[in-house]
């Protein structure tokens, strides 16, 4: 085993099982569990781990392989019984076994140290909503604070252009800025303004060379485009609109003139004084530009200096912190030891002598601040290891501050690591790999790679390579990638890959998209609604070939057309499981609820009264029913509103009474019978947010609820084998095919508002300077060919074309034995800046391509039939879940559907909330109290707990009994439940046979047998008028289970409760529950409750003991009244002494 190991594992290549067995390794030399850490980016990826280490200990347990391959590593022979210790070890050590996500590793830090981080007590992470509104606060206070200058900085921050949706933007805008202001100096921002301008022209200048072209103009000795275009520039030039005339053609093109030379339509631009006069021009609104460049940079450093204050303040007033926030903490604060980690040992009560990580090229510079420290030590010292994991060619989270350099800069940086390279895939059927490779090597970079071995000038170029600018081609040549091979297992997988084209796009929607960041990010456009519709049917193809046992992989660059495709399959029948985060605003459902929500905070707000008064709510609330009011009289309209006001009134009685959770439950009930299973996920996801937000005060409007629910994503995975994701989600898994649909993306994406300087470009140095992003067409004529300026804004299209790469290798090497690539139709073009230009280039080998055609594939199309998986479905086996959108939505609904004769059966969603966060109401268990006078205490206490203890088997038993027609449990069933309570042999055959004699008392018996008690209650239920005679079942057997409308007896044991009331939270199990229902409504509850009692002295000690029971069931009537919306004279509730025999009615 090599004491300090760092691994480059491509993807497939086992990154998972190095590290889980090197774990192993350790176990098995020796080395005590709690002195190991094993890291890596997510909590997700940390659970895979700990499985795989356990898992790997058990298959080493039978394995001899596996077991043979740890011995090797080991340097000795393990057993069997060995292994089987080791297995023992670290099950019963789980609570010592240390691996947590580098976040969970760096929050535990800041729990040991929070004074010497500066954090007070009771720190907590801050949620999302709560962290977005303390950012809000600190932005108005920001923009309060100098409102006549605020406009001049706004302007200032966007360069002078104008944006659609203020709000989002600045807050957009400040939550970047931000994390970029935490990490620079004053220095860097200032560094900008270091830089001189020249060519000004003054304000004589400019009259001067508008007299000029004026006298060209009146003279008409210039070619009409000029002339036209002078015309068209003279009013700009007055107006000092120096920024649009940047992106006149006239002005770029004076910008490159040579020698004093330009030409305008392919003709010089002549006579040489309108020439000079508009190349001074052009020069001159270069230097306006570059102003106002510095301007913005002053002006932002200012707003984020005030935005940072405030919001620092906020969140310390607030006691809580983000993960960043944390990590910067624990970075400074580990940086001040100096390498001395004894104080950490201390008080973590931990020593961590055995360093594991993973994922590590996705690490930030602070967190490698952190590490960096912990692998010197575990590099330096003797009986101490580390073990490095990653691939630079995964690093897809520059976005969230990660650094692939780091990976590169540990063997620099920690002495005596050894490296090696895995680029053998056993995920990837030959025919992926080969898609692969014939992507990513290039000869040029990859001489072996070439069949005849010849010299890299001489290979064969790579079409990619071919296809490049200058920029790209530095981020491909850096882009390190090696031959891939497949492993002996994979080798003999099926594998099949396609490049098909999609429809063409309408030609006004092809027009308006080709402005890619003119998309807002949850914006579908109607020519991706083209596309979309088409991949759906491809998808839906595949799926009905491939069967439910086959996992479907569709990814996407981004989340905001998975919404879109999941309602085009869903209404082709397929079942889809959406894995990435979306708005639950995307549900019909989720969105009637806010808008009733958004109604009983604005009663006028006549959109949100229009979608509830037209939906099934309207059946529940009558009185909010929409009506046109301009179709009503002053009388009518006056009662309508009278009504309207009334009922909602009452709505936010109970808001505020129950709290948003339970409110929310009762309306959802009202839901679920018209929504899909997609609508009922998304319901029960709301109910959880509701729930997790009930103790923040900050949500005690309704708005602020709303507003909560709109800004919150959440995935929606519903165990369907098609999944929908993002390509960043799909790190780690695999599927069976991958579909990719989203390749219409510029390498580049979308340019930055600021950007970074390092020194020599190396990003593990601290940053020098702060700049804009400025236009590629005006770098060259504000900085020279060595400014940092230019090398920092070409390192930032580096980064974000090498990023690019990444992705697409990412989303590429998900597939097990099948890729479709889906790509938009083009034609011949000298620009190639899309990934799919290039995937077409490389695999199709062509430009150009006509839609709905497959461009290129390779293997065998039907690849599924040969995997041993048969589960092949046809159209008519796969499962409808909604026939159409319209049909379904809540929304819009056939108010016949709610007649009870058609509808469908009720189920409810039953939601456990956090019950430590019903907003501090007092907890109470009926159970627990008994009449609220004094007691004797030490008739209550039983220190030997038997009592206790028989009367909890005693109630697992009778729970047991449904009726004793049909549902008595044998002896060893009992015997099975009591067994865990240690009773020994004598004292549970005494128990036994009490149990037994119990249910021969004939009172006892009555209630137990259905035969015998249901027509007593029936007798009530007619005396109460509640239900006609004949409406009322006699026995307790169903005559048609299908029938929603049906009313039938049904028992319930062990019936949980949680009932909030103005004052206090109601807590309770019944013991026995039968309820006179149908699937739609409760009308008779009766309720029992098992007491244990053994003796009594006499009558009136009974009478005391019931007496002391009554405010009990009084709460359990108390709380069937308020669940099932029944009145109390139809709910009757019993004691059982089953002891004695007796059955009291209270």
């Amino acid at each position: 085993m090599k004491r300090n190991l760092l691994i480059r594992a491509s993807a497939g290549s086992g990154k998972t099982r190095k590290l889980s067995l090197r774990y192993l390794e350790l176990i098995a030399s020796g080395v005590p569990i709690p002195t190991i850490l094993a890291s890596t980016f997510t909590n997700k990826a940390t659970g895979e781990i700990l499985n795989r280490i356990l898992l790997m200990a058990a298959q080493a347990c039978l394995d001899n392989g596996l077991r043979g391959e740890l011995s090797q590593n080991v340097g000795r022979n393990i057993s069997s019984d060995e292994m089987k210790d080791i297995l023992r070890r670290l099950v019963m050590g789980m609570n010592q076994i240390r691996a947590c996500s580098l976040d969970s590793f760096f929050n535990r830090i800041a729990q040991c140290f929070p004074y010497e981080l500066g954090l007070k007590p009771g720190w907590k992470i801050l949620d999302n909503f709560a962290e977005n509104s303390l950012r809000w606060d600190a932005l108005q206070r920001t923009l309060a604070l100098n409102p006549q200058n605020t406009p001049t900085l706004l302007r200032q921050l966007w360069k002078g252009e104008t944006q659609s949706d203020l709000a989002s933007e600045i807050f957009n805008q400040m939550t970047d800025l931000y994390s970029l202001k935490r990490k620079t100096s004053i220095e860097a921002w200032e560094e900008i303004q270091k830089i001189p301008l020249h060519g000004y022209l003054t304000e004589e200048d400019i009259s001067n060379i508008l007299a000029v072209l004026d006298s060209a103009l009146f003279q008409g000795n210039m070619k009409p485009s000029l002339d036209e275009k002078i015309r068209e520039i003279i009013p700009k030039i007055q107006a000092n609109d120096w920024y649009g005339l940047l992106d006149k053609t006239l002005f770029k093109n004076a910008l490159d003139a040579k020698d004093g030379i330009f030409k305008f339509k392919k003709a010089v631009v002549e006579p040489p004084e309108v020439c000079e006069a508009i190349i001074k021009l052009a020069k001159h609104a270069v230097m306006v530009y570059f102003g106002l460049i510095k301007e913005q940079t002053y002006a932002v450093h200012e707003l984020i200096s005030r935005f940072s204050s405030i919001y620092d303040k906020n969140k310390i007033q607030a006691n809580g912190f983000s993960f960043e926030d944390v990590t910067c903490y624990v970075a400074k604060y580990i940086e001040k030891l100096n390498g001395n980690l004894q104080s950490l040992s201390w008080r973590m009560n931990m020593s961590i002598n055995h360093l594991l990580l993973d994922e590590f090229q996705d690490t930030s510079i602070d967190q490698w601040h952190i590490f960096q420290p912990f692998g010197k030590h575990c590099t330096q010292k003797d009986g101490c290891s580390f073990f490095c994991v990653g691939d630079v060619k995964q690093a897809i989270y520059r976005w969230r501050n990660g650094r692939p350099e780091i990976f590169d800069a540990i063997e620099k940086n920690l002495k005596g690591i050894e490296h090696e390279n895995s680029n053998v895939s056993w995920r990837s059927a030959p025919e992926i790999i080969d898609c692969v490779n014939r992507f990513f090597l290039d000869p040029v970079k990859n001489p072996a790679s070439n069949p005849a071995n010849q010299d890299a000038a001489q290979a064969p170029v790579s079409p990619v390579r071919n296809y490049l600018d200058k920029t790209a081609l530095e981020a491909w040549d850096k882009w390190a990638y090696e031959e891939h091979k497949a492993s002996p297992k994979s080798q003999n997988y099926p594998g099949y890959w396609e490049i098909s084209v999609m429809p063409e796009k309408n030609a006004k929607d092809s027009s308006n998209s080709a402005n890619h960041d003119s998309e807002s990010e949850d914006e579908v456009s109607d020519s991706d609604d083209v596309q979309l519709r088409w991949v759906a049917q491809r998808i839906a193809e595949l799926y009905r070939k491939l069967g439910n046992v086959h996992q479907i992989g569709v990814l996407f660059r981004k989340n905001k057309k998975i919404p879109q495709l999941a309602e085009f399959l869903r209404q082709l029948g397929v079942p889809v499981s959406e894995e990435g985060k979306t708005n639950l605003t995307n549900s019909n459902s989720v969105r009637l609820i806010l808008s009733l929500l958004t109604l009983m905070d604005f009663p006028d707000n006549t959109f949100a009264w229009f979608h509830v008064g037209n939906s099934v709510l309207a059946h529940y609330y009558p009185d909010l029913a929409w009506k046109d009011l301009r179709q009503l009289s002053d009388e009518e309209r006056a009662a309508l509103e009278q009504k309207k006001s009334v009922c909602l009134a009452e709505l936010r009685r109970k808001y505020q009474a129950f709290g948003v959770s339970v409110f929310l439950q009762e309306n959802a009930k009202f839901l679920t019978p018209h929504a899909s299973a997609e609508e009922k996920r998304r319901l029960k996801q709301l109910l959880q947010l509701a729930a997790s937000t009930e103790q923040n005060f900050s949500l005690k409007r309704i708005s602020s609820f709303v507003e909560a629910v709109k800004q919150n994503k959440q995935e929606a995975p519903s165990g369907a084998s098609v999944m929908l994701m993002t390509i960043h989600s799909s790190k780690g898994l695999q599927f069976d095919a991958v579909v990719l649909p989203e390749l219409d993306l510029s390498l580049t994406d979308k340019n930055p508002q600021f950007l970074v300087g390092y020194p020599q470009d190396d990003v593990l140095q601290a940053i020098t300077l702060v700049m804009p992003w400025i236009k590629q067409n005006l770098r060259h004529h504000l900085f020279t060919e060595n400014s940092p300026f230019l090398k920092a804004m070409e390192l930032n299209e580096r980064e974000r074309i090498s990023e690019s790469f990444s992705t697409l290798y990412v989303a590429m090497t998900r597939a097990i034995y099948a890729m479709y690539l889906f790509v938009p139709p083009q034609k011949k073009t000298s620009s190639v800046n899309k990934v799919y230009q290039l995937l077409t280039l490389a695999l199709a080998e062509t430009e150009c391509s006509q839609p709905e055609t497959i461009l290129a594939s390779n293997g065998d199309p039907e690849w599924f039939s040969k995997t041993g998986k048969t589960n092949s479905i046809t159209l008519a086996d796969i499962p409808n879940e909604i026939e159409s959108s319209k049909q379904n939505s809540p929304i819009f609904p056939n108010h016949k559907e709610l007649e009870p004769k058609i509808q469908h059966q009720i189920q409810p969603i039953i939601f456990k909330s956090d019950l430590q966060s019903s907003r501090n109401l007092i907890r109470r268990a009926p159970s627990n109290i008994e009449d609220r006078r004094m007691v004797d205490l030490g008739k209550k206490l039983d220190f030997s707990q038997q009592n206790t203890v028989n009367g909890t088997i005693l109630h697992s038993w009778y729970e047991k009994i449904a009726w004793m027609e049909n549902s008595l449990p044998s002896d060893e069933e009992l015997i099975a439940v009591a067994r865990p309570y240690g009773l020994n042999k004598e004292r549970l055959e005494r128990l036994l046979k009490s149990f037994h004699n119990s249910l021969k008392a004939p009172k006892i018996e009555r209630v137990l047998h259905w035969t015998s008690y249901i027509p007593m209650l029936r007798d009530k239920v007619i005396k109460s008028g509640v239900l006609a005679e004949e409406k009322i079942p006699r026995t307790a057997l169903r005559k048609d289970p299908s029938d929603p409308n049906e009313i039938r007896w049904e028992v319930y044991r062990e019936k949980e409760l949680a009932i909030r009331t103005e004052s206090e939270l109601l807590l309770g199990t019944l013991d026995r529950l039968i309820l006179l229902q149908n699937d739609f409504q409760v009308f008779w509850a009766d309720c029992m409750d098992y007491k244990t009692t053994r003796k009594v002295s006499n009558p009136d000690v009974l009478e005391e003991k019931v007496k002391s029971h009554r405010p009990q069931m009084m709460d359990y009537r108390k709380m069937l009244h308020l669940h099932y919306r029944i009145p109390e004279n139809q709910i009757s509730t019993h004691l059982i002494f089953s002891m004695l025999g007796i059955v009291r009615e209270v």
